[in-house]
């Protein structure tokens, strides 16, 4: 009986994990894409202009956060 207890949960567990990377990983992914986008902007715009690219990827982001949601 205990066995059979264990296996139950180890799959509920399972399955939450799945569901988990199912939502966080897209998320993730995004993320990181932006920052990759953010670093290619710093090198080829330099330090002086760093705010600037962060105020188009904060708008960028925020533009996909709004497409995501509808």
């Amino acid at each position: 009986m205990p066995n059979i207890k264990q296996e139950e949960q180890k799959e509920r567990h399972q399955q939450k994990i799945a569901g988990y990377q199912r939502e966080v990983g897209p998320q993730k992914q995004k993320k990181q894409e932006n920052q990759d986008v953010q670093n290619e902007i710093q090198k080829k715009t330099g330090t002086a202009e760093k705010t600037s690219a962060k105020k188009i990827m904060s708008v960028k982001f925020l533009k996909n956060k709004l497409l995501i949601t509808l």
